[in-house]
C-alpha cells in the first residue's frame, strides 16, 4: 500500500515514520500521543482530534492492528458532535472494514446537515492552527470525503458541501490559509 501511496518516495523512510508513530501509541486506551506519556490527562478537543487524524492517516495508508486505536476513537465519538473528529473516524472506520460503526457515524453527521445546514462545521476544534472560513472548508471537506465513501451516496448533502467548498476559493486557487486547506 505504502508504495501506491507514495510512488517514488523512500519507502523505508516512510516505513520507519510509520513504526515510530505506532510505538506513540499508548497502550493503555489505544491513544496517539508526542510520547507514550503524553496526553494521558489531557481530554482537549484539539488532542483529541489530533488522535482521529493520526489514526485516519495511518489506515489510509493501510496500516494495520489500529482496532485498539479505533476503538478509543468510537469511545469518544458517543460523547462529542464535532464534524471534524466524526467525519475521520468515520473514514477510518470505512478504511478497517468497521461498515456498522462507519454507517453510524454518518447518520449523525447526515442529521447535522439536515438539522443545522453549515453551521455545525464551525462546531470543530482542530488539531492545527486552523481558524474561520479555512476550519470551516477542510471540515466540510472531511464531511465530504466521509459521505462519499458510502455505499449509498445522498447527493443532496454532498453537493452543499461542495458548493460551500468552492464559494470560498479565492482568486489564487487556494481555499484557506493553511497548507491543509
Amino acid at each position: 500500500v505504502i508504495n501506491k501511496v507514495c510512488s517514488g518516495g523512500n519507502v523505508r523512510l516512510i516505513n520507519r515514520t510509520m513504526v515510530w508513530r505506532m510505538s506513540r501509541q499508548v497502550l493503555e486506551s489505544g491513544r496517539f500521543g508526542i510520547s507514550k506519556h503524553a496526553y494521558l490527562d489531557s481530554n482537549s478537543p484539539r488532542i483529541r482530534n489530533l488522535h482521529a487524524y493520526i489514526l485516519y492517516v495511518l489506515s489510509e495508508v493501510g496500516q494495520v492492528d489500529l482496532d485498539r486505536a479505533l476503538d478509543f476513537s468510537l469511545r469518544i465519538a458517543e460523547q462529542t458532535e464535532d464534524p471534524y473528529f466524526l467525519a475521520l473516524t468515520s473514514i477510518t472506520c470505512q478504511n478497517m472494514a468497521r461498515k456498522e460503526e462507519a454507517t453510524r457515524l454518518l447518520k449523525r453527521l447526515k442529521e447535522h446537515l439536515r438539522t443545522m445546514r453549515l453551521d455545525f462545521l464551525k462546531e470543530s476544534s482542530m488539531p492545527l492552527r486552523s481558524y474561520g472560513s479555512s476550519q470551516q472548508v477542510q471540515v466540510a471537506a472531511y464531511v465530504a470525503i466521509a459521505l462519499m465513501r458510502e455505499e449509498a451516496i445522498n447527493y443532496d448533502y454532498l453537493a452543499t458541501l461542495i458548493s460551500f467548498i468552492r464559494s470560498h476559493k479565492r482568486g489564487s486557487g487556494t481555499f484557506g490559509s493553511t497548507q491543509t486547506t
